[in-house]
């Protein structure tokens, strides 16, 4: 009976040394999909290739259902329904917590793009703020505000697109190749050009029309707001250029300069514009009718305004807050799954030049 009893015990504890063993080969292949999740997300944060969103997906996909097969097979299904539940309250309540805080129903956001660079880069993850009062804000932020009426505003969105403008240099001797960066000492002008058109033959690929989209100056005389241009720098590819981009605009003989300590915003896009999906960018200006404001922003890696690109001023109904704090790279998660991020002036950065 005694001997029986060794043999027993001997062999239940070879068998739990064979779980064990079974147990560590599962968190292996475990940490193997992380490890290869991990270098997902650099290669898309070095190349921003859509393929390597899909591939990170789909190994997100295969970790969580060989965690979740895994977690059954050793603590069973109701261990496993139980901690998965805690996991998402534990979750839910952060962001809850974070809702409360913040009295911001939206508390984070993502940088999608390039758009403003040195200060935000792809892929940070912003903390919001609500913005419980605008005329509060910004005064408190000494933006810069323009009283319009109800009537010229009016005017204004009915001629939506006139001021879609922005200003571009051409060389002197072909006005269809037109850009913002120039090489220094290269030989050029500064034109005005309609951004629709521009867009439309970009689209069509007549690049040797662009000519067709340049306007006189005179075309601003009647809208609301009028730009003015100045030659900046900027590093592209660790090389210096001279920039192109919006410096001042003027409203109602007001004429606000472009100002770094503004305020950053994140803003929901209309259908018609151009940029789409929330948008997070330095308010300009901002224009009060009445009792409502409506926002100039600007990326400061951008050339121009949102306006002259093809978007309307954010009212202050479409602000979801401002961006008080980033942490870098963890909006990449989000990012990947998104795919499609945009990569436009990823390679440059505008200085600050005034």
């Amino acid at each position: 009976m005694k001997t029986t009893k060794t043999k027993t015990k001997a062999g239940r504890g070879a068998k739990k040394g064979q779980k064990i063993k079974r147990q560590n080969k599962v968190t292996k292949i475990e940490l193997l999909l992380y490890l290869l999740l991990a270098l997902t997300i650099l290669a898309y944060a070095s190349t921003r290739s859509a393929i390597f969103s899909v591939i990170f997906v789909i190994e997100f996909v295969i970790l969580l259902v060989d965690e979740t097969r895994h977690d059954i097979k050793t603590q069973g299904v109701k261990k496993t329904a139980k901690e998965t539940i805690e996991a998402i309250a534990v979750v839910l309540i952060v962001w809850l917590a974070a809702i409360v805080i913040l009295g911001n129903t939206t508390p984070i956001d993502v940088v999608p793009s390039c758009s403003m660079l040195p200060k935000l880069r792809i892929g940070d993850l912003v903390i919001l703020d609500r913005i419980s009062n605008m005329s509060s804000f910004l005064a408190y932020h000494h933006v810069p505000v323009v009283n319009v009426s109800p009537e010229a505003y009016s005017a204004m969105l009915k001629h939506i697109s006139s001021e879609y403008l922005a200003f571009y240099a051409y060389l002197d001797n072909n006005e269809s190749k037109i850009t913002y960066l120039l090489s220094p000492g290269e030989h050029y002008s500064i034109g005005l050009y309609n951004t629709k058109c521009l867009s439309y033959y970009s689209y069509t690929n007549q690049e040797n029309e662009f000519y067709k989209c340049k306007v006189s100056n005179s075309t601003q005389d009647e809208n609301l707001i009028k730009y003015s241009y100045g030659i900046g720098n900027a590093i592209v590819n660790n090389e210096q250029y001279l920039v192109v981009y919006t410096k001042s605009i003027t409203i109602a003989n007001t004429t606000i300069t472009e100002n770094y300590s503004n305020p950053i915003i994140v803003y929901s896009t209309l259908p018609n514009d151009t940029f789409t999906g929330n948008i997070v960018h330095r308010i300009f200006a901002a224009i009060r009718v009445d009792n409502e404001y409506y926002m100039l922003t600007k990326g400061d890696n951008n050339p121009a305004l949102d306006l002259e690109f093809g978007n309307y001023p954010a009212s202050q109904k479409q602000v979801v807050g401002t961006v008080i704090a980033k942490i870098p790279w963890l909006g990449y998660i989000t990012l990947a799954f998104k795919g499609g991020i945009d990569t436009t002036g990823c390679n440059q950065v505008i200085l600050h030049s005034s």
